[in-house]
């Protein structure tokens, strides 16, 4: 009898949670993905179309080094090791914006 009650709260608590949930407004966030070959040793620069935030997430330093210019919208990649890495970029209101897979060869 206890396991039939407790079964039947359950379900009625997760039908709350997913009524609930539909009826929260969803919020989209489209960021643009950008894969980048960069040689060891070399640079590329990238102009951005956002003014960035002057927090930069690389997922691995040991790959690739940065060189952000916020006031020119630019951002520079320079390959210091063979290998992948993700970068993620963030407009001023701290949505990413922007997330490069850079991908350093010899």
């Amino acid at each position: 009898m206890f396991r039939l009650l407790l079964s039947f709260f359950v379900i009625f608590a997760l039908q709350g949670c997913s009524s609930s949930l539909k009826d929260a407004p969803s919020k989209e966030v489209i960021v643009h993905a950008e894969r980048v070959e960069i040689k060891k040793g070399r640079d590329r620069m990238f102009k951005l179309n956002f003014k960035p935030s002057a927090k930069v997430q690389v997922s691995d330093t040991r790959i690739v080094n940065y060189l952000l210019i916020p006031n020119r919208k630019e951002i520079t990649f320079t390959g210091i090791n063979p290998g992948v890495t993700n970068v993620r970029l963030r407009g001023l209101d701290g949505e990413v914006k922007i997330l490069y897979e850079i991908i350093v060869v010899e």
